[in-house]
């Protein structure tokens, strides 16, 4: 069974109409190096695509990739992240490379002094045979009740972990942070403080299960 239609038949939803691209003769996992860029306060590391027999995918996926980063570094050099930024760093971990489907998390974290730094998480998911971005609900659709599910799953979870939250959850926004784990289930992932103390870090949802 298909990557995309394992998630929905879990979530008890329709196929998707973006299936079809995972079809028969879809795309070997991407080859993927670590760019660096070490320039006054920046200290980055971030992903390339490489190796794609569309070179049109490969420039679509890293474009995007690159508009990231450079959203980024925008900040961290206008002083946006705080007006005495002293480091401004960028990491990434590639979450899922398999079924036609990139998925990576680019994490960013700026220090303005204090007692601790800022970090940032964001999350890409891209179809290897178009270089099409996917959100959340590309994925699994919010009609039908999959919203509602999603909302369960991650109602159920915070229950379950006991968190101290600081906002209550009103339900999954309409384009959520996310990534595919590695078994391809989506993660829902909350930034810093949007949810509970910054002592618990990112909170993360797998709603496929």
């Amino acid at each position: 069974m298909k990557l995309l239609a394992r998630i929905l038949l879990v979530l008890g939803l329709p196929l998707l109409l973006a299936a079809p691209a995972l079809a028969a003769g879809q795309p070997r996992p991407v080859s993927v190096l670590t760019q660096t860029l070490q320039q006054g306060v920046l200290d980055f590391q971030y992903p390339r695509v490489i190796g794609m027999p569309d070179a049109a995918v490969q420039d679509s996926i890293n474009a995007a990739i690159a508009r990231r980063v450079d959203e980024f570094r925008a900040a961290a050099e206008t002083g946006a992240p705080g007006p005495f930024t002293e480091t401004a760093m960028a990491r990434y971990e590639v979450r899922h490379n398999a079924d036609g489907l990139l998925s990576l998390t680019m994490t960013f974290y700026v220090y303005s002094g204090g007692a601790h730094g800022m970090t940032y998480m964001r999350g890409l998911t891209f179809d290897l045979a178009t270089g099409r971005e996917y959100r959340l609900p590309d994925l699994v659709p919010y009609a039908g009740g999959g919203r509602e599910r999603i909302d369960a799953a991650i109602t159920a979870q915070l229950k379950e972990r006991n968190l101290p939250l600081i906002a209550p959850f009103k339900g999954v926004p309409d384009n959520p942070d996310f990534y595919l784990a590695a078994d391809g289930r989506p993660v829902v992932f909350f930034q810093l403080y949007e949810l509970a103390p910054y002592v618990y870090g990112f909170l993360e949802f797998p709603v496929g299960r």
